[in-house]
């Protein structure tokens, strides 16, 4: 491995070790304010866009390649993917764009590409938007069938993201960050993609080096933020 890519890796995953601390403490707390029934194999919320920061999909390709696991993430299939991101994307803001295309990602019953058997398989490293995304019991909800199946679909009664607008704010200090390393300027916002599309860019940065990793990355970018020139 390049020296210059074997330290990305090493910053990446020093930022997600540092969100992680962070995501626990906030995490804890709301343990003791909430109802919280989420459990194992319990995965509706996992049928959604999920986006991530690029650190982090440099830890997850990481841990695929480690474990031989990559080919589980089925290239093409993401792509296909993210075909579907990028023409369901309407106009108006960044902000509009991702709810309009989160509802209809959501509406296709999309499972994210690490979930296999309705359980996460990068648990221990997945996403700040999945670690502080809860199921919580609110006046009466799930008394009938038992938590946590009012989570099929996930309403905004039953759900809430625990402190999730300060671990976004950190985490997107960590990412300008470590894009500011590898392409040696910071963007001007939160760089966020579907997490699929994030591990690719990660392995691409891992196996093949920083050159191909560049060419992605603007592509990612030309896609996805047209008026961001790198």
């Amino acid at each position: 491995m390049e020296k210059d890519v074997e330290q990305a890796v090493v910053r990446a995953m020093d930022a997600k070790i540092t969100i992680d601390r962070l995501a626990d403490g906030l995490l804890t707390r709301a343990k003791e304010t909430f109802d919280i029934p989420c459990k194992r194999g319990c995965s509706h919320c996992c049928n959604q866009l999920t986006i991530s920061h690029l650190f982090e999909g440099v830890v997850l390709a990481k841990r695929l390649i480690d474990d031989r696991r990559l080919a589980d993430l089925n290239l093409l299939q993401i792509q296909g993917r993210l075909q579907i991101f990028m023409n369901n994307s309407s106009a108006g803001t960044l902000a509009e764009r991702t709810r309009d295309t989160a509802s209809k990602w959501f509406a296709k019953d999309i499972p994210c590409a690490l979930l296999k058997d309705h359980k996460c398989t990068v648990y221990d490293i997945r996403p700040i938007v999945c670690s502080s995304y809860l199921a919580i019991v609110v006046d009466g909800a799930n008394e009938e069938d038992g938590p946590p199946t009012a989570c099929a679909p996930p309403q905004a009664k039953d759900v809430c993201c625990v402190d999730n607008l300060r671990l976004i704010v950190e985490a997107v200090k960590l990412d300008t960050n470590f894009i500011k390393y590898l392409v040696g300027r910071t963007i001007d916002h939160p760089f966020l993609l579907p997490l699929g599309w994030m591990a690719y860019l990660g392995a691409t940065l891992i196996l093949q080096g920083k050159r191909e990793f560049m060419v992605c990355l603007e592509a990612a970018l030309e896609t996805s933020y047209p008026n961001m020139v790198m």
